[in-house]
């Protein structure tokens, strides 16, 4: 038996989900139950040292790819903020873009705030 522990680096509190580990590259939902991880169908496994489960790519934070003036692809990307960073990119339309600080919380959401102000490091999401 094993945990997977959900949350962010300012949280007090975490989601724990129950897994029953298969081999060293998957797990299983123990519980099949409401208001815990099987109800997302959570199924973990390790790919090319990241971790997937269900709709989530979880991978170490020192892999993730500095952000150096990247533009907006097809799938969603997470970039590293490792230098004050002045201005966003052009959003396109049916886009949007996340900026959290270095602990996680959401800093700046370009669907509620339209001013955006340099933030010297934290992690932007291009949608």
């Amino acid at each position: 038996m094993s945990l997977i522990v959900h949350g962010n680096k300012s949280e007090s509190v975490v989601s724990e989900f129950p897994i029953e580990v298969i081999d060293d590259t998957h797990a299983q939902s123990y519980l099949n139950t409401p208001c815990n991880g099987s109800r997302d169908r959570i199924e973990p496994y390790f790919e090319d040292g990241k971790l997937y489960c269900a709709s989530y790519t979880y991978i170490c934070e020192d892999d993730i790819e500095p952000y150096n003036s990247q533009l907006f692809e097809k799938e969603n990307k997470v970039y590293k903020i490792n230098n004050t960073l002045e201005v966003l990119p052009t959003i396109c339309e049916n886009h949007r873009i996340l900026v959290l600080d270095s602990n996680g919380d959401l800093y700046y959401d370009s669907m509620d705030v339209e001013e955006y102000k340099p933030i010297e490091s934290g992690f932007i999401i291009l949608v």
